[in-house]
C-alpha cells in the first residue's frame, strides 16, 4: 500500500502527469481511428488519423510523442498477436494431423452437443462432442484442425474473424482421444457456478437468472433473445456499472456492520470484485466495469483529479494493453462507446428531481445510446427499432429494480424462483407483444466506412458549447441519416449474386439505382441470411420472385420475405401447387411454362421448361435462359437427367447454374450437349446433409465449375466497355 501512495505522489509531481492532463481521451480517438482503419482497410481513415496526430503534434510536440508512443505500443501488441496467429493457423491447416496433449478449457451446453474449447500447444480450438466433459481434463489426441467459414455474404457475420479475436485456430475433428489426468482450469469456478443453477432451478427462468447474474446467456430463451434484441434493449442483459453497484452496495452495508473504517472499504472490496470477474467467465463487460471502479478508487484516494471522461479513457487504454484484440469485440465496443456518450453528454442531461425531470434525463440518455452505439448495431442488425428510445423508459427501472435485484436473491435463495418465474412469464408476454410492433423502424444498409467517420465527427458537434456549431451538425446529421437510409438507391452497378446459403438456392439480380430487384428462388426456412443480406443492399422492393419449383430449399423464405418487403409479384411453374398454397392471397402470382417470356428493364427471361406435368417436383422445376446486363445465364432448378434429355438446343450461355446442387441425378451428358457454357456455378448450401456436390459432377464440370460453399456467394457485375 504504501508503495502504491509512493507510485502516485511521484506521478502527480511528474512532467507526464501535466503533459496529459485531460487529453486520455485524445488518446483513445487515436486509437480507435488506428483500428478502424485496420477493421475498414481504408487509407482514407489512416489519413485522418495522420492528420489529427499532426494537430496534437503542432499543438504540444510532448503531447504528440505520448499519444503515438501509446497508439504505437497497441498497434504494435496488435501486429505480433496477428502475426503469430496467422503463423500458427497455417501451421494447423498445413499439418496433415494433429498429435498432443490438449485441455478442456470451457463447455458450452446446447440442444444437441456440447461445445468444448480445447487448449492446444499454442491457442485453442473448438470441439463438438455428443458426451459431456470436464473443465481441467488433459488428453491426448489425434485429429484435424479444420478452418470455419468467413462471411457467406458481403456483411456477414464472419466467424473466422470472430474466433481468430479470441486465438481460436478453428474446429477440430478428433479421431483419437485417450485421458491423461484431471488439472485445475480457470473456468471451472464458472463452471462451477452455472452447475449450481442446473442443479438447484428447474423453470425456464433460469436462462435469465444466469444471463443477469454471471453473464451466462447459453440457456437462455432463443426467442426471448431475439424479441430482445428486436425491440433494442439488449444492452440491459449485460453485465454493467449497474451488476456492480449492487455488489458493491451490499458490501458496503455488510462491512459497515463489521465496523471495517469507511475508507478501507473501497479497497476491501476491489479482491471481491476481481472474483465476480473470474466467476463470471472473463467477460470483457466485467472487466471494464471492475476496472472502473478500481480506477475510481485510486483517483478518489489519491486525489489524481481524473474526470469521468479520463477514467473511461484509461480504463480503455489499459484493456486493450492486456489484449488489444478485444477492440472488434461488439460487447467491447458498445459497453464503452455508451459510457463515452453518456460522459459527453452529461451537461445536456436533466439533474433535477422529480418524476418529470427523471423521465426527461432516461429519454436523453436513452437517445445518446442509441445514437452512438447506431453505427456498430447496424454492421449486425440493419433493422433499428426508435421505439427502444421509449422501451428503455419502461425496461430500465424493470431490469434495474426488479429483475436483476430479484435474480441476486434467487441465486442466493433459490426458494423464491417461483417469485422470478411469475415475474419472468409476465416480463415474457409484455416482450412479445412489443415485438410485433414495426412503427419507427428504420433499416440501414451497408455503407463506406468514411459514412461512419463522418457520422461521429456530427455527434461531437452535436454537444459542442457554441450553438452555432451545433446547429449546422444537427442540419447535418439530419441529411446524413437521409443519405444513409436511401443509400441503396446511390447503387450504380448492376449484379448478378449466387448467394451461399445454408440450405438451397438463391439468386438476387440487381438493377442500378434500386430500379430492378429480382429473385429466383429463396433458400430454406429457419434462416434469416437472405432478409438480412438484401436488406443490407438497401433493398426495400422485390419486382419478381421466381421460384423454380415447391421444394422447401427453393421456396422456403417465401412469406417471410413477402412480410418483410414489398413483393410485387411471384412466378412459379405451371405444375407447382405447392408455392401456389403458400402465397394465394398474400401477393400476385403467376404461373409460366415452356415458352413463356418476361421483360424486367430490358433484361429477358425465356421459359424453356417445364413443357409437361413431370409428376416429380423436381422436373416440373423452371428452367430460364436469361439475357442480364447483357450477359447470358441458364437457371436449371433441381432438374434431373429426364428433362436434361428433353430441353430445346441452347447454344452458347456466359453461366450455367449446376442443376439439383450438383447431384448425380443431373448434369448428364445430355445437358452439355445442349449448351455450351464458359462458368458453372454450383449452389450448393454449405449446410446440406447430401455432400453435395458429387466428387463426380464436379469432375465432369473440371476447372470450369464454382462452388459456393467453398467461394462464398458469387457476384458477378455487368462487364464495362
Amino acid at each position: 500500500m504504501v508503495l502504491v501512495q509512493r507510485f502516485f505522489k511521484t506521478f502527480k509531481r511528474s512532467s507526464l502527469y501535466r503533459t496529459l492532463a485531460h487529453r486520455y481521451f485524445h488518446i483513445l480517438i487515436l486509437i480507435a481511428l488506428c483500428f478502424f482503419g485496420i477493421a475498414q482497410k481504408s487509407i482514407c481513415i489512416f489519413f485522418v488519423f495522420l492528420a489529427l496526430w499532426l494537430c496534437y503534434f503542432i499543438q504540444d510536440r510532448s503531447f504528440g510523442v505520448i499519444a503515438l508512443v501509446a497508439v504505437g505500443f497497441i498497434l504494435g501488441h496488435y501486429i505480433l498477436r496477428k502475426k503469430s496467429y496467422q503463423h500458427q493457423w497455417q501451421h494447423y491447416q498445413d499439418a496433415p494431423i494433429y498429435e498432443g496433449i490438449v485441455k478442456v478449457e470451457k463447455i458450452k451446453k446446447t440442444d444437441k452437443y456440447f461445445q468444448v474449447l480445447l487448449r492446444l500447444k499454442r491457442g485453442y480450438a473448438l470441439y463438438y462432442s455428443e458426451n459431456q466433459l470436464n473443465i481441467g481434463d488433459v488428453y491426448h489426441i489425434q485429429g484435424k484442425i479444420i478452418s470455419v467459414d468467413q462471411a457467406h455474404y458481403p456483411g456477414g457475420f464472419n466467424y473466422r474473424a470472430y474466433l481468430s479475436y479470441q486465438n481460436i485456430y478453428g474446429q477440430i475433428e478428433i479421431k483419437d482421444m485417450i485421458y491423461v489426468k484431471h488439472t485445475f482450469g480457470k473456468y471451472q469456478l464458472y463452471q462451477h457456478v452455472s452447475d449450481y443453477y442446473e442443479c438447484h432451478f428447474h423453470t425456464e427462468s433460469v436462462g435469465m437468472i444466469q444471463a443477469l447474474t454471471i453473464g451466462n446467456k447459453d440457456s437462455f430463451d432463443s426467442s426471448l433473445s431475439q424479441q430482445i434484441a428486436t425491440i433494442g434493449v439488449s444492452h440491459l442483459f449485460v453485465i454493467s456499472g449497474l451488476h456492480v453497484g449492487l455488489l458493491v452496495g451490499a458490501l458496503e452495508k455488510l462491512l459497515g456492520l463489521l465496523r471495517i473504517k469507511k475508507n478501507a472499504i473501497p479497497f476491501l472490496s476491489i479482491p471481491i470484485l476481481l472474483c465476480y470477474y473470474v466467476l463470471s467467465g472473463f467477460l470483457v463487460s466485467v472487466l471494464r466495469v471492475v476496472n472502473g471502479f478500481i480506477l475510481k478508487t485510486l483517483n478518489h484516494r489519491y486525489q489524481l483529479k481524473w474526470r469521468a471522461i479520463d477514467l473511461i479513457s484509461i480504463n480503455a487504454y489499459g484493456v486493450l494493453c492486456f489484449n488489444p484484440m478485444y477492440i472488434f469485440q461488439y460487447n467491447f465496443m458498445l459497453s464503452y462507446l455508451i459510457a463515452v456518450g453518456i460522459v459527453l453528454c452529461a451537461p445536456r442531461v436533466t439533474n433535477g428531481k422529480g418524476i418529470v425531470n427523471t423521465i426527461k434525463s432516461n429519454i436523453i440518455i436513452s437517445c445518446i445510446a442509441t445514437c452512438i452505439t447506431l453505427p456498430v448495431v447496424t454492421i449486425f442488425s440493419p433493422d433499428i427499432s426508435f421505439l427502444a428510445i421509449l422501451y428503455n423508459l419502461i425496461y430500465i427501472p424493470v431490469v434495474s429494480y426488479v429483475l436483476l435485484p430479484l435474480a441476486f436473491v434467487v441465486t442466493v435463495i433459490p426458494r423464491f424462483e417461483t417469485l422470478f418465474m411469475m415475474v419472468y412469464s409476465l416480463f415474457q408476454w409484455f416482450t412479445n407483444h412489443l415485438a410485433q410492433i414495426r412503427f419507427l423502424s428504420v433499416t440501414y444498409p451497408l455503407v463506406p466506412p468514411f459514412i461512419f467517420l463522418f457520422y461521429y465527427i456530427l455527434c461531437y458537434g452535436l454537444i459542442n458549447r457554441k450553438k452555432k456549431i451545433r446547429k449546422y451538425a444537427s442540419c447535418l446529421f439530419i441529411l446524413l441519416q437521409l443519405i444513409w437510409i436511401c443509400w441503396g438507391y446511390g447503387n450504380g452497378r448492376e449484379k448478378v449474386y449466387f448467394l451461399d446459403l445454408p440450405k438451397g438456392e438463391a439468386t438476387f439480380i440487381q438493377g442500378k439505382h434500386n430500379q430492378m430487384n429480382i429473385l429466383i428462388d429463396t433458400g430454406e426456412s429457419g434462416k434469416n441470411d437472405l432478409i438480412v443480406f438484401l436488406k443490407k443492399q438497401g433493398v426495400r422492393r422485390i419486382d419478381a420472385i421466381f421460384i423454380s419449383h415447391g421444394d422447401s430449399d427453393h421456396n422456403g423464405m417465401l412469406v417471410e420475405l413477402i412480410q418483410a418487403f414489398q413483393v410485387k409479384q411471384v412466378y412459379g411453374s405451371t405444375y407447382d401447387t405447392t408455392t401456389y398454397q403458400l402465397v394465394k392471397d398474400k401477393v400476385r402470382y403467376q404461373t409460366l411454362s415452356a415458352g413463356d417470356r418476361l421483360t424486367y428493364q430490358n433484361n429477358q427471361f425465356q421459359i424453356l421448361s417445364p413443357t409437361k406435368d413431370y409428376q416429380k417436383k423436381n422436373n416440373n422445376s423452371l428452367v430460364i435462359l436469361a439475357q442480364l446486363f447483357e450477359q447470358s445465364y441458364l437457371f436449371t432448378g433441381d432438374i434431373e437427367k429426364e428433362v436434361e434429355r428433353q430441353l430445346p438446343k441452347i447454344g452458347g450461355v456466359d453461366y450455367l447454374k449446376v442443376p439439383h446442387h450438383g447431384s448425380t441425378t443431373s448434369s448428364t451428358d445430355a445437358l452439355f450437349q445442349k449448351v455450351q457454357y464458359k462458368i458453372a456455378i454450383c449452389m450448393n448450401g454449405y449446410q446440406n446433409r447430401f455432400s453435395f456436390p458429387s466428387s463426380k459432377i464436379v469432375e465432369r464440370y473440371k476447372e470450369t465449375i464454382w462452388i459456393t460453399s467453398e467461394k462464398g456467394t458469387i457476384i458477378i457485375e455487368k462487364k464495362r466497355k
